[in-house]
């Protein structure tokens, strides 16, 4: 189990991730790189360059990370499918295992609740919706030996679901779309911090869910409970992420879970979250994580 960061298509970023002695990264935007977005065969010879220049670095790529929209708004649906598909076969040629991005929503749903309307069918009703989506791209990563892990970022305002855009945000779902897609590659791409700002324990979820995970977001969280008990739960401070070792997660029982569980990837530092540690102190924020989780591995 190494050590990650996020990262771009980009050589200079590689350079300073093995500088700093991270031993792997995600590829993060690929959807904004040349490899995703040629047309024709010459994105095999694309692809194996990039996987040359990581491989000179000792470095190791730990997953995909494909795109990160909402994947069932209608406007979406036919390039998250393109992008999918591509990024599969890009984790295929390079040897990745798992390819990461959001399961999205409804859009109708989202829109009904941002007017204010009450939307006749509950947010989770639109599961066979999602499943009809996703279940031919999980049959078609199968068929290249790759794995689709989903996010559980409630893409909605104050880190909670409330207005959110993706259904896989909460872990009463997760059971019911692995059930319903019926595909053993089908999986999470597993933060912590959400279920905290969720209100949900992450060393339980991680007991019932651990062999789904598949990828690993490190970042932490904490709720602000004189914020909660004065304004309640959805006011924009009543949770907010941090790097990890200055929330309130217990990462040493989390790592043990995970490790029991099988888990067989990298703990991927995610930033630019922390509102204190941002800025002129990000690197600082990511350099800290990267010892403190170093100190439990």
């Amino acid at each position: 189990m190494k050590i990650g960061v996020l990262s771009e298509q980009s050589l200079e970023r590689l350079d300073w991730i093995r500088d700093q002695g991270f031993g792997s990264f995600q590829w993060n935007r690929f959807q904004d790189s040349a490899i995703a977005q040629q047309s024709d065969s010459q994105w095999k010879e694309l692809a194996q360059i990039w996987d040359e220049e990581i491989r000179s670095r000792s470095l190791t790529l730990s997953a995909i990370g494909a795109v990160y929209c909402n994947s069932l708004a209608p406007s979406n649906q036919e390039e998250v499918r393109r992008l999918m598909q591509r990024g599969i076969e890009v984790a295929s040629l390079l040897g990745v295992k798992t390819v990461s991005c959001f399961s999205g929503a409804v859009i109708q749903t989202v829109e009904n609740r941002r007017r204010g309307a009450v939307s006749e069918r509950a947010f989770e009703e639109f599961i066979p919706d999602l499943c009809r989506y996703w279940k031919p791209i999980a049959e078609f990563a199968a068929d290249y030996g790759v794995r689709i892990a989903f996010e559980n970022c409630p893409q909605g305002p104050y880190h909670l679901p409330v207005m959110g855009s993706n259904l896989m945000a909460f872990p009463a779902n997760w059971s019911k779309v692995f059930h319903e897609i019926d595909q053993e590659n089908v999986g999470l791409e597993w933060d912590p911090s959400h279920l905290i700002c969720l209100g949900v324990d992450p060393v339980e979820n991680l007991k019932e869910f651990g062999s789904r995970v598949f990828h690993f977001h490190a970042k932490d969280a904490e709720l602000q409970t004189t914020v909660i008990a004065r304004y309640g739960r959805c006011h924009p401070e009543a949770a907010r992420h941090r790097f990890p070792g200055l929330g309130v997660a217990n990462w040493k029982a989390i790592l043990q879970v995970l490790k029991e569980a099988g888990y067989d990837s990298d703990l991927t530092i995610e930033g630019w979250h922390d509102p204190l540690m941002k800025g002129e102190r990000e690197i600082e924020g990511v350099l800290g994580a990267k010892r403190y989780l170093e100190s439990l591995i």
